[in-house]
């Protein structure tokens, strides 16, 4: 066997090619970059770098590159890196844009603005620049930039120039970017823009449209009318122009003669309907109110109104209303008003109102009012009321109502109106009012109420009511109460209240309102109230109430009321008024009140308050009674006689017994003791029928 043979030793060539491989690594190698403030290298991962090998660096957030300085490093031969200065540095963001200025161009395109640092600004177009202002702006240490000031102003267009019938109306002001409006006046027509703008044209501002202008409207001609023309026609109608039509003979216009041109919405039209021409005998022709019914003219001076119903007139002064139906004339001086029908003239004085309806004259002084139904007049001083039914007419002076029915005519002055139908004047003196039925006069002065129903009159003083009942008439002094039926007339004074019917007039001062149907006048003086049906009068001192029905007359002073029917007429000497109807005409002394029915006139001595009186003869006595009340008598009154103050004098079923004669009344005793024969007698024939 064979030995082995030796290993031959490495050659030189391959340990020089190991050493060439292994210098690069050894030699000209970078390692990682150095750090670069507020920025950071991109390594892409490597972490040694051959020489000339290059890195870049990027600013950090906030930062931003400076304009001019490096931001990348080489690897040298030296294996080191070349030098980097600091290129990242914080700035301001970019410069605000300003309405009327912008950056000027080397600052337009920069995005790095340090702290400190300034940029400038040129004015828009349509702005000029204002040198008292910087144009300029800062970057604080806060990077903010400094706030701007309005450094460049608007430029100015021209003024516009006045518009002719319009208005130029300037909302702000005429400066670059604002907006003027047009308007015209009333009448005119906007021909043209509505508005305009101030707007920049070449540099310039100027306005963007050229002024309206404002034209007239006119209305179209106007229409024609038929059997008619137009007075002065015109070339052209504007607005406000009138046009006057006419109508040709034998024709007249209907409607308005006039049409005017207007305007509605921008357009000229004319105004309202247009008249016509219609012949002139199809025309009816127009009554203003005129009522005249078959009465006589009555002249009175200052008389008001005055109204009668089948009563006498009322003559009186200061009447103020006065109505008359059927009634004779009655002369007067200045009338304002005046209605009648078919009554004659009845002269009064200032009389205001007359009611009287069949009822005789009656001469009265200033009375009130005066209502009277079927009963004789009743006198009275100071009567407030009367009112009567078919009682004669009221004189009165101051006399505010009166009215009259079939009554004669009255003589009076100052009366405005008269309204009277078939009544005789009836005289008066103040009377206010005066109510009565069938009822004889009552004289009373002060007198209030007076009521009574066939009842004789019964005098007293302070007599407030009176009440009977088939009793003869009582004379007592300071009666409250007094109603009386079938009882002789009572005198009485001051009577404030008289109310009666078919009563006779009552003459009266100061009366207000008079009405009387079918009585005879009956002069009285002032009195207020006075109420009487069929009951003769009763004479009373400070009466307060009073009436009577069927009752004669009864004289007497100061009354204010009067109401009279079928009785015959008083005359009186101062009487301002007289209205009567059928009645014969009785004189008689200045009696303010009378009240009366188919009874002769009486007079009785003031002063009595109430007065009540029905188919009675008056009885006038002193002493009063209390009460006095008889039942279903058959053919006498009975009563009862106190000689106290009479509270109350009640009377039913009346009996027509009345006394008659010029001789003296039986007293209250008589008149009892006639009452009680009356009531044997009935009793003995009524015991013979029964054994019959």
């Amino acid at each position: 066997m064979s030995s082995a043979s030796p290993r031959a030793p490495p050659t030189p060539g391959l340990l020089g090619l190991l050493s060439l491989l292994l210098l690069p690594a050894a030699h000209g190698a970078c390692s990682i970059p150095p750090d670069i403030p507020n920025a950071k290298p991109e390594l892409s991962g490597l972490t040694s770098f051959p020489v000339k090998s290059t890195v870049t660096y990027k600013c950090n957030k906030g930062f931003v590159k400076i304009p001019g300085k490096s931001d990348s490093i080489v690897c040298l031969q030296s294996d080191k890196w070349s030098r980097l200065s600091e290129f990242c540095n914080r700035t301001c963001n970019v410069p605000p844009s300003l309405r009327f200025a912008s950056l000027k161009k080397q600052f337009s395109k920069q995005n790095y603005f340090p702290v400190g640092f300034t940029v400038q600004y040129e004015c828009r177009p349509g702005y000029k620049r204002d040198n008292s202002l910087p144009a300029n702006l800062t970057c604080f240490q806060n990077l903010m930039w400094s706030s701007a000031s309005e450094f460049c102003k608007r430029k100015s267009c021209l003024t516009p120039q006045e518009l002719p019938h319009g208005h130029v109306i300037v909302t702000t002001d005429i400066l670059f970017g604002s907006t003027i409006t047009f308007t015209c006046d009333t009448g005119y027509r906007l021909v043209g823009p509505q508005d305009s703008q101030c707007i920049l044209m070449d540099k310039n501002v100027t306005w963007s449209d050229p002024h309206p202008k404002c034209t007239e409207i006119l209305c179209h001609d106007p229409p024609e009318i038929a059997n008619g023309r137009i007075q002065e026609k015109q070339d052209s109608y504007k607005n406000g122009s009138f046009v006057t039509y006419v109508c040709n003979n034998d024709f007249s216009l209907i409607g308005e003669k006039y049409i005017h041109c207007t305007v509605k919405d921008e357009q000229g039209e004319w105004s309202g309907p247009l008249p016509e021409c219609k012949e002139t005998t199809t025309l009816a022709p127009t009554a203003e109110k005129s009522i005249i019914t078959k009465a006589p003219a009555t002249p009175a001076q200052a008389m008001e109104q005055a109204s009668a119903t089948n009563a006498p007139a009322t003559p009186a002064q200061a009447m103020e209303q006065a109505s008359a139906t059927n009634a004779p004339a009655t002369p007067a001086q200045p009338v304002e008003q005046v209605n009648e029908t078919n009554a004659p003239a009845t002269p009064a004085q200032p009389v205001e109102q007359v009611n009287a309806t069949n009822a005789p004259a009656t001469p009265a002084q200033p009375v009130e009012q005066v209502n009277a139904m079927n009963a004789p007049a009743t006198p009275a001083q100071a009567m407030e009321q009367a009112s009567a039914t078919n009682a004669p007419a009221t004189p009165a002076q101051a006399m505010e109502q009166a009215s009259a029915t079939n009554a004669p005519a009255t003589p009076a002055q100052p009366v405005e109106q008269v309204n009277e139908t078939n009544a005789p004047a009836t005289p008066a003196q103040p009377v206010e009012q005066v109510n009565a039925t069938n009822a004889p006069a009552t004289p009373a002065q002060a007198m209030e109420q007076a009521s009574a129903t066939n009842s004789p009159a019964t005098p007293a003083q302070a007599m407030e009511q009176a009440s009977a009942t088939n009793a003869p008439a009582t004379p007592a002094q300071p009666v409250e109460q007094v109603n009386e039926m079938n009882a002789p007339a009572t005198p009485a004074q001051p009577v404030e209240q008289v109310n009666a019917t078919n009563a006779p007039a009552i003459p009266a001062q100061a009366m207000e309102q008079a009405s009387a149907t079918k009585a005879p006048a009956t002069p009285a003086q002032p009195v207020e109230q006075a109420s009487a049906t069929n009951a003769p009068a009763t004479p009373a001192q400070a009466m307060e109430q009073a009436s009577a029905t069927n009752t004669p007359a009864t004289p007497a002073q100061a009354m204010e009321q009067v109401s009279a029917t079928n009785a015959p007429a008083t005359s009186a000497p101062p009487t301002e008024q007289a209205s009567a109807t059928n009645a014969p005409a009785t004189s008689a002394p200045p009696t303010e009140q009378a009240n009366a029915t188919n009874t002769p006139s009486k007079q009785a001595p003031p002063p009595t308050q109430q007065a009540s009186t029905t188919n009675a003869a008056t009885t006038p006595t002193t002493p009063t009674t209390k009460k006095s009340t008889p039942t279903r008598s058959s053919t006498r009154i009975v009563t009862t006689l106190r000689s106290t103050t009479a509270a109350s004098f009640h009377m039913t079923r009346p009996s027509s017994t009345k006394f008659q004669g010029k001789g003296t009344i039986p007293s209250g005793a008589v008149i009892n003791t006639y009452g009680n024969t009356c009531i044997i007698l009935a009793l003995l024939i009524m015991k013979l029928l029964m054994t019959v």
